[in-house]
């Protein structure tokens, strides 16, 4: 064989090379991409079906006490005797150890608490405080549904304005909202991290529910700016033009008359995830669901 017949093969073996880098290349970015579908889909998921049965345990609480329990400290770390455990000193939630984090401003027994999900009041597992992408779940709750028998005291269906729950179009789909559970869904804006601590997670977010959800400003990291009992509840949504303006957040609430009977419950566990092949699309959908057994119905943004 002549020397340049062992160069042409050479050349030959060297583009078969480059063209199977390609094709090699190609199926690892498509295994990415599905992958990336695939822990999508498991963490709305996980965070759907942990905000369910925290309704769920809510209601079971409410049952076997007559009343609410108060917030968990939402800062102390996995493993410390007051994890998961309500805030003392029912019906003011506050003043003792643990405590909770936030507190209403408006001086009515109505006001606002606020701080993690009690998974030792409710007996869920401590992971039950984390939402699927390890966020803490925030709970706020009025205080007066925290009184020892607090729901033979309060009329049923008790006309007195509590938290707010807003709409897509910032309408207010309810003013007697009992309880808010809180996921601060994938970028966390606001939310206390796994570990721990006083330190809020960052991403920066300048979308004006976002912020009115967490009750912080798009600082890095954010700073609380005072609970105000408000809160909004609506699919996700993009701004294609400010990456930064995106709400992800998910959130569930039950009204003082919503917890008198499982079974005429409107459990309001707004905007439900599908998910597209590959994870793409847009949002899109109605978003609420309700039903008597909590689960969710209707469509919802596709990601």
């Amino acid at each position: 064989m002549s020397i340049q017949s062992r160069s042409r093969g050479r050349g030959f073996t060297l583009i078969e090379m480059s063209v199977v880098i390609v094709l090699v290349a190609a199926m690892i970015g498509t295994v990415a991409v599905v992958f990336t579908s695939m822990l999508k889909q498991y963490q709305y998921k996980e965070t759907d079906a942990k905000l369910q049965a925290i309704q769920e345990a809510l209601y079971n609480y409410r049952v076997a006490f007559n009343t609410l329990p108060c917030p968990a400290d939402i800062t102390l770390p996995i493993g410390d005797t007051h994890f998961g455990v309500m805030a003392q000193n029912m019906g003011t939630c506050t003043g003792g150890i643990p405590t909770s984090n936030f507190s209403g401003s408006d001086g009515t027994a109505q006001e606002p608490r606020e701080g993690m999900v009690p998974t030792q009041a409710l007996h869920l597992p401590d992971d039950y405080a984390f939402d699927g992408w390890g966020h803490r779940i925030m709970y706020a709750v009025n205080k007066d549904l925290t009184q020892v028998g607090a729901f033979a005291i309060v009329n049923g269906y008790d006309p007195t304005p509590r938290m707010s729950i807003k709409d897509e179009q910032g309408g207010t789909a309810t003013n007697l909202a009992g309880y808010v559970v809180v996921s601060f869904g994938p970028n966390g804006h606001g939310a206390y991290p796994r570990k721990g601590g006083n330190v809020r997670i960052g991403a920066g977010s300048t979308n004006v529910d976002e912020l009115n959800n967490c009750d912080c400003n798009s600082a890095l990291p954010p700073a609380s700016t005072g609970l105000d009992g408000v809160f909004v509840q609506k699919n996700a949504t993009l701004n294609p033009g400010n990456a930064v303006d995106a709400f992800d957040d998910i959130v569930v609430y039950a009204t003082r008359a919503d917890m008198i009977l499982q079974s005429s419950m409107a459990w309001s566990l707004g905007p439900q995830y599908t998910f597209a092949p590959g994870g793409g699309g847009a949002p899109t959908g109605t978003g609420t669901g309700t039903g008597a057994s909590g689960a969710p119905s209707g469509g919802g943004p596709i990601f």
